[in-house]
């Protein structure tokens, strides 16, 4: 009986080693990542409907390095961006590049404090810095295959000069093991539902309504690596400018890739 529990102990100080082992965390070093973002759709104001359509591409270098036992020093710079938007004229990117944003992070991605760039006189770029702090997906503590969670955020995300509140309800599931670029991996499937409120002024009063519905894929190495993400949001919006009694209205698909490149 005796040699019974001590083999049972032994057992399971065994099992706790290797769960341990299994627990996850981001890994210190620094990768380069190209971004390929298009959306099309339409808006429909008065009657009248016109295409819209936009082609973003970045590439991101990404550094995390280890600054205690539970916390990551983030910092990702913006090298390159090209930005076509037909609807929009000429798009010019060029004041963006090198823009840098830091932040201090869990080991699982979880956003402590974030520090952005001076803005000043590329307000139009918010949004964007906002987005490259939380660049890495939060994974739970020990991911597997099944594992399914959800988390919900709330952030103001400003528009053109409108404040804009964003909340977000995300459900995740570990969906399988698989391997990219030779790096084993879980496929993190997600399902996002997005409300966007808010109000303010272009020139004249504006209220605006959004959703959105996202769907697609995180891939995150066993190592503790981003190896990149491919994603697809479904948006509508309705901008109301009450003083001109009018409505702008707007249905679009977005897809965002996210590839490692080294």
């Amino acid at each position: 009986m005796l040699l019974h529990c001590l083999s049972t102990i032994v057992f399971s100080l065994a099992i706790g080693r290797a769960l341990a082992g299994q627990e996850f965390s981001y890994s210190p070093g620094t990768a380069s990542y190209r971004m390929i973002v298009k959306s099309s759709g339409i808006s429909e104001t008065k009657g009248v409907t016109r295409p819209i359509s936009l082609d973003a591409r970045q590439t991101l270098t990404l550094t995390i390095s280890s600054r205690s036992k539970d916390t990551l020093a983030l910092s990702i710079v913006l090298d390159s961006a090209a930005v076509s938007a037909p609807q929009l004229g000429l798009t010019d990117a060029s004041s963006a590049l090198g823009m840098r944003v830091s932040a201090m992070l869990s080991p699982r991605g979880e956003v402590y404090s974030r520090v952005l760039p001076n803005l000043t006189g590329r307000e139009a770029f918010v949004t964007v810095a906002e987005e490259m702090a939380r660049f890495l997906p939060v994974v739970p503590r020990m991911p597997h295959v099944g594992l399914v969670w959800s988390d919900t955020t709330r952030d103001p995300v400003p528009q053109l000069g409108v404040p804009i509140m964003r909340t977000r309800i995300t459900e995740y599931r570990v969906a399988s093991d698989t391997v990219i670029g030779g790096e084993a991996a879980w496929r993190i499937e997600r399902r996002a539902q997005t409300l966007m409120e808010g109000s303010g002024a272009m020139g004249t009063p504006i209220v605006f309504q959004g959703t959105s519905v996202g769907t697609g894929a995180y891939f995150i190495g066993h190592s503790g690596r981003y190896l990149g993400a491919d994603l697809r949001e479904e948006v509508k919006s309705k901008a109301t400018l009450s003083a001109l009694s009018q409505d702008v209205v707007g249905e679009q698909t977005q897809t965002t890739v996210i590839t490692l490149v080294r």
